[in-house]
């Protein structure tokens, strides 16, 4: 499914981008996870009992942004 997002985002949106530099006009590619699915692959990824410093990461990323 393609679907063309204007480039407006709430606060607390995180869009991960590898190292690629964008330009006006330049179409990505994203895959949306909701906040539950990415605290669950990011705790998969570092370890059993890892989702609630996720959690707490994210709550602060958030925050500061």
């Amino acid at each position: 499914m393609s679907e063309v997002i204007p480039g407006i985002y709430r606060k607390g949106e995180l869009i991960l981008i590898d190292g690629k530099e964008l330009h006006e006009g330049d179409t990505i590619t994203v895959r949306i996870l909701t906040r539950k699915e990415l605290v669950e692959r990011l705790a998969g990824i570092l370890g059993e009992g890892r989702a609630s410093e996720v959690e707490e990461y994210l709550e602060e990323l958030n925050e500061r942004f």
